[in-house]
C-alpha cells in the first residue's frame, strides 16, 4: 500500500495504489486511484492530501474485503506528519479531547473508523523518501514516485478543473445566488 498527496497553487490531490510485492522493486497492481481533495482552505495542506490517500487505500481494503482483510501489508508515505498523525490516532484506544482539535482531526478519525472495520489487519508504516534524485532502491520508493506522478495528473487534467460557474438547469424549480452569480 502506497499513497501520496499533493498541493498546487491551493488545489490537492492524491494518488495511492495496493500492490503485491512480485519483486525487489516490481508489483502487480491491485488497485490504484487518484483524485482532487479539497477541504476548507484555511486547512488545506500537504499532510490533508496525503492522509486522503491513506484513507483512499483502507477504504478500498475495507470495501473489496467486506473487513475481512487479515495478515500485515507494509504502507509507504513520504510525509512525517501524516505517519506520525496515524500512527497516534490508530494507537489510542480512545480519541483524547487534545486529538478531536488538532489539525487534521476529522480525517484522522475517518481513517480511523475506516481502520476499526478492519480488526485482522495489522499495517507496518513505512517513512519513504520523497523527490529523490536517484533511482528509487526500495518498492516503496518505487511506488511513491508513481502515486507522486498520479497526483499531479490530476492538477493538469481538465477533468478535474473547478469551474467558475455551475451548471444551469432550466427546469430547476429552486436556485441559490450568491453574490449575484447563480451556483445551482
Amino acid at each position: 500500500m502506497a499513497s501520496d498527496g499533493s498541493l498546487l497553487e491551493g488545489r490537492g490531490s492524491t494518488g495511492w495504489i495496493l500492490a503485491i510485492r512480485t519483486g525487489k522493486l516490481s508489483f502487480e497492481e491491485i488497485a490504484t486511484g487518484g483524485a482532487p481533495v479539497d477541504c476548507n482552505p484555511e486547512e488545506h495542506s500537504s499532510t490533508w492530501c496525503e492522509l486522503s490517500g491513506i484513507l483512499a487505500c483502507l477504504a478500498a481494503i475495507e470495501r473489496v474485503t467486506n473487513g475481512r482483510a487479515k495478515g500485515l501489508i507494509t504502507a509507504g508515505c513520504d510525509s512525517s506528519a501524516a505517519l506520525a498523525g496515524v500512527k497516534k490516532w490508530l494507537s489510542q484506544r480512545f480519541a483524547t479531547r487534545h486529538m478531536q482539535a488538532g489539525s487534521n482531526s476529522d480525517l484522522l478519525r475517518e481513517i480511523r473508523a475506516v481502520y476499526r472495520k478492519l480488526p485482522r489487519l495489522h499495517i507496518k508504516w513505512v517513512k519513504v523518501e520523497a523527490h529523490l534524485d536517484r533511482d528509487p532502491q526500495t518498492l516503496h520508493e518505487v511506488l511513491n514516485v508513481e502515486m507522486d506522478e498520479l497526483a499531479d495528473t490530476v492538477h493538469f487534467d481538465p477533468t478535474w478543473k473547478a469551474q467558475p460557474a455551475a451548471q444551469t438547469f432550466e427546469s430547476a424549480i429552486a436556485e441559490i445566488i450568491i453574490n449575484k452569480t447563480r451556483v445551482t
